[in-house]
């Protein structure tokens, strides 16, 4: 998470004095989707906002609130996986942040406890939303399934959502990837190195993410050369006790014009 600005949190203490008749902002829904041969249920979050508007990836840049999920409320849900769409490079009070604008369609695969009986899914989201103004959200979005149900209403909305996902290694070519960390005098400096199989040009962002809470993986610079996209981030941890971090849970994200590429696990270079 990267929260480096005081002046979007200034804009959400404004936020509380705004007129109360002002209409609100954002609102939150849960769509029904289909079942999966698996006898998983994708449906999606959807988050519904005014006119130039915009609300955060899971990531959000150089400033901003990532979202949370509270799935507590729940019966029969087992297990669940968030599949993001693509997001969007936007400039926030000279800030860079990562998100989506007007409506964000979040799909979401949802797994039964018990197989053969209904779920009922209850999700709390906490998420901010930013204009001229940022706001910190939190509500609550229900859906009931059971199984063999027909496809729901939002079916078309989910499906249309898992085409803007990032491709996978695989689909966009990547012949190799490796993270080199190095210790400097104000932390650590992480090399990511992504090799494709042809010419590539250079992305808008290459983000590293760590399952660490207490790692802070900052992105400096990014340049494409030739087959290979190189990116310069800084490591700052928090945490008490040696710094341990598992390459096989990083996740590294480029991000630019033709869509997004994501790419799990990112090991020390051969050699």
């Amino acid at each position: 998470m990267y929260i480096r600005a005081l002046a979007p949190a200034l804009a959400c203490l404004a936020a509380v004095s705004a007129p109360a008749q002002e209409p609100a902002p954002s609102r939150l829904s849960l769509i029904d989707g289909w079942e999966e041969q698996d006898g998983s249920r994708l449906a999606a979050i959807v988050i519904d906002m005014a006119a130039g508007w915009k609300t955060y990836w899971r990531v959000p840049g150089d400033a901003g609130i990532p979202p949370s999920f509270d799935w507590s409320g729940s019966r029969n849900l087992g297990r669940v996986e968030l599949i993001w769409p693509t997001p969007t490079l936007f400039d926030l009070y000279g800030l860079r942040i990562i998100g989506y604008a007007d409506r964000l369609v979040l799909p979401v695969r949802l797994w039964p406890e018990v197989a053969g009986g209904a779920t009922e899914v209850r999700v709390r989201v906490g998420y901010g939303v930013c204009a001229e103004i940022c706001i910190p959200t939190e509500d609550v979005a229900e859906v009931r399934f059971a199984p063999g149900e027909a496809p729901g209403a939002g079916a078309a909305d989910v499906a249309f959502a898992l085409e803007a996902r990032p491709r996978t290694a695989i689909e966009a070519g990547v012949t190799s990837i490796s993270c080199a960390m190095s210790p400097t005098g104000a932390g650590m400096a992480m090399t990511t190195r992504v090799g494709f199989d042809r010419a590539v040009a250079t992305p808008d962002a290459v983000v590293v993410e760590s399952t660490l809470p207490d790692l802070w993986i900052a992105p400096e610079s990014v340049v494409a050369e030739a087959r290979e996209v190189v990116a310069q981030s800084r490591l700052e941890y928090f945490g008490s006790g040696p710094l341990a971090v598992d390459r096989s849970a990083l996740r590294v994200t480029l991000l630019g014009s033709g869509g997004g590429i994501d790419i799990t696990g990112c090991p020390a270079p051969r050699g």
